[in-house]
């Protein structure tokens, strides 16, 4: 046999038995490669950390104090508050970010209430044309609102608002002779050299204050979506600050903020950073800033 093939031997005997597959069944399924008789195993089940059993994980008292300070600042009603809190807190016990979001979308996701922190934040952001990493997905939410979209005025302009099949229908609903135009640029082209802008405004308005109606309740979704967002990311942070500094005060360790990839975050980071503040992140909705020992 040789020293090779004794190896080749004992490394297979020491292996855990398949079983065969049955004849015209093709290869063995999982279950078939658990050694004959040996039970199914169960599931293992999810292990939800606390500061009892993980040393890392957030104290509760952190999560609450960080969840009445960040939810204080809102009009939410004291009830929903409640029972937010809870469902809040099980997903940040669980370790689930996207289970924190979902909890504030469904107590919030469709009620009206306000931020005050975060809107006047957001008029910063408008009024400054800088926009955190975290807020700038909905940033032409913001920025339009309040504000009207312009009417077209001339076909250049409301053409884009129309597909090329609803532009030939056009064509052909009302008799209008163009070349033949294999592109869509080439059919934009011929319209604006050809079509009266008179003809073709009424059409083309109608669209507009539809595609308006519609990008606004687009908008409006997309604002209430950075609303509850921003306020489970907020909470957390807000709750890992206060873990932490908690802990690097017990320890009597000098705490330094590192802030966030933006201006806003470095201007606080650098004035606590220096003494000349006390004031612990996160500065403003969205802000990835944090406390470390130094």
């Amino acid at each position: 046999m040789g020293l090779f093939g004794f190896f080749i031997k004992r490394i297979l005997k020491g292996l855990p038995r398949v079983e065969a597959a049955s004849k015209g069944r093709g290869r063995a399924g999982p279950v078939e490669t658990r050694p004959c008789g040996s039970p199914v195993r169960a599931p293992v089940p999810v292990k939800i950390e606390t500061a009892e059993t993980n040393p890392f994980a957030t104290p509760e008292a952190a999560v609450r104090a960080a969840f009445d300070q960040v939810v204080g600042g809102t009009d939410i009603p004291e009830r929903t508050r409640r029972d937010l809190f809870r469902a809040y807190s099980a997903a940040h016990r669980a370790g689930s970010p996207r289970a924190e979001e979902k909890a504030m979308e469904e107590y919030l996701g469709e009620a009206d209430w306000r931020w005050p922190w975060f809107d006047e934040w957001v008029q910063r952001f408008r009024a400054d044309g800088r926009w955190p990493y975290l807020v700038r997905e909905y940033r032409e939410a913001f920025e339009m609102q309040g504000r009207t979209v312009p009417e077209p005025a001339a076909l250049s302009e409301a053409l884009p608002l129309f597909s090329v099949c609803e532009l030939r229908a056009w064509i052909r609903e009302n008799g209008i002779r163009l070349p033949s135009c294999k592109r869509r640029r080439e059919l934009e082209q011929a319209m604006i050299a050809l079509v009266p802008w008179e003809k073709f405004s009424g059409f083309a308005l109608g669209r507009h204050r539809e595609h308006a109606g519609f990008l606004e309740i687009e908008h409006e979704a997309k604002r209430k979506r950075a609303g509850y967002m921003l306020l489970a990311h907020t909470v957390t942070m807000r709750a890992y600050t206060l873990r932490d500094h908690d802990r690097f005060r017990a320890l009597r360790l000098r705490e330094v903020v590192e802030p966030d990839d933006d201006p806003y975050a470095r201007e606080a980071a650098e004035r606590f950073n220096s003494g000349q503040s006390a004031e612990l992140p996160p500065y403003y909705p969205g802000d990835r800033s944090r406390v470390s020992a130094k």
